[in-house]
């Protein structure tokens, strides 16, 4: 790689990627210290471009929905949540902005993808170091504080590259390494407890797997090396499951889910349709304002006054069939071009869909950061084309 062929942009931007975990440690009022990072991106744009707009479907999109979000305030039931909403979404369009606006050579998507993926290696050092058993469950709480569904998605870049790190043409010895890698992945996630990050890392980590197959020919080689491959995985996950406590290993059965309803998301579910169902017209349409799903609780006598845990039916209540239709659009058209351009942005963003089924990612910075890529990447096909921007106000080379 080389260095100066690296622009301050994407420098930044890598850094900010790489100081993941971070976003777990609030400073008071001021919220996360990766929060604050994620402005340093920003400044570099608004100096070295002037804050120049370079539009492109991928961040149209994005902003159509998140616009949206904001106009929502108007009409909200509580106006201080859904302006604090509409301001930390402001942050995530000013980053998609930012990234929009330059163009990235191979050696910088190459460093960027790394830092995310060491992202993930951080993450879970962080959590084999420093977490605690709390009724059971393995969480990170103190100074580094992470709900235990969320975690598991700040694992999922390293989870993704360690398959492509498996089934590359790599020594043994950096295929064990690969393999320990993704055996911590699996050890945190499984003593967490949470069904939905294990759900969501194992779509990750099989839409890689076939994904990598379908490029390849069919051989002998190939078959016995797939067959190995999952006879290891096989192999990690018993060994896993056996370092684990029995009360969190039933967390993962049929039995549990039905018996504790996900605990309490299915009645979450059940409480939010029936309210959008008994809703007026403008309010079906519109929503109730971004970011009150708790005041909808509360006020409509859910089970549990909680988020509704599903992105989809909370953006249903909050910004009604119009808002929730742009978020749809948004994130497919992100998850479509990934799927034809980058296997590693498209097996990521397919995790966090399925994770998004049963938590509330909003403002999920792990999600953010693979939609931030994602733009980079599609930036940088542009460039290959022939379609860069102004050389004189976007060129990321600028040192």
């Amino acid at each position: 790689m080389n260095n100066d062929s690296i622009g301050w942009f994407t420098k930044t931007l890598s850094f900010y990627f790489l100081s993941l975990i971070l976003g777990a440690i609030n400073i008071g009022a001021i919220g996360s210290v990766l929060k604050i990072l994620g402005f340093i991106p920003i400044i570099i744009w608004l100096f070295s471009t002037k804050g120049k707009l370079f539009l492109n479907p991928l961040f149209n999109s994005a902003s159509l929905f998140l616009v949206w979000t904001a106009v929502s305030v108007i009409w909200s039931i509580n106006m201080k949540a859904s302006v604090t909403r509409a301001l930390t979404q402001l942050s995530f369009i000013l980053l998609l902005a930012a990234a929009s606006a330059y163009d990235y050579n191979s050696d910088e998507i190459h460093l960027l993808k790394k830092s995310l993926i060491w992202s993930s290696r951080i993450s879970v050092m962080v959590s084999l170091l420093f977490s605690a058993s709390i009724e059971g469950r393995l969480r990170l709480y103190g100074v580094v504080t992470e709900d235990p569904n969320y975690l598991c998605m700040y694992f999922i870049f390293g989870i993704v590259h360690a398959v492509e790190g498996l089934l590359g043409e790599n020594k043994a010895i950096k295929k064990g390494m690969y393999l320990a890698e993704l055996f911590a992945y699996l050890y945190v996630i499984i003593s967490t407890g949470s069904r939905g990050g294990a759900l969501a890392a194992a779509a990750a980590f099989a839409i890689h797997f076939f994904m990598i197959q379908g490029e390849k020919q069919l051989s002998f080689t190939r078959i016995a090396g797939n067959i190995v491959f999952v006879a290891v995985s096989v192999a990690g996950l018993y060994i896993a499951t056996n370092l684990v406590a029995e009360s969190i290993l039933y967390r993962f059965t049929v039995q549990s889910i039905i018996s504790t309803g996900g605990t309490g998301r299915t009645q979450l579910w059940s409480d939010a349709w029936r309210t959008f169902r008994d809703s007026g017209i403008f309010r079906e349409i519109f929503g109730y304002g971004t970011g009150t799903a708790k005041t909808i609780a509360a006020n409509f006598n859910f089970s549990y006054v909680n988020v509704i845990h599903n992105i989809f039916l909370e953006n249903l209540l909050e910004v009604g069939t119009i808002g929730v239709g742009f978020y749809l659009f948004y994130i497919y058209r992100f998850w479509n071009f990934a799927r034809k351009a980058d296997h590693f942005c498209f097996s990521v963003i397919s995790g966090l869909i399925v994770m998004s089924l049963t938590v509330s990612a909003a403002a999920f910075k792990p999600y953010w950061n693979i939609l931030v890529f994602t733009i980079c990447v599609f930036r940088s096909e542009q460039s290959d084309e022939g379609l860069s921007v102004d050389e004189e106000s976007a060129c990321n080379s600028c040192q």
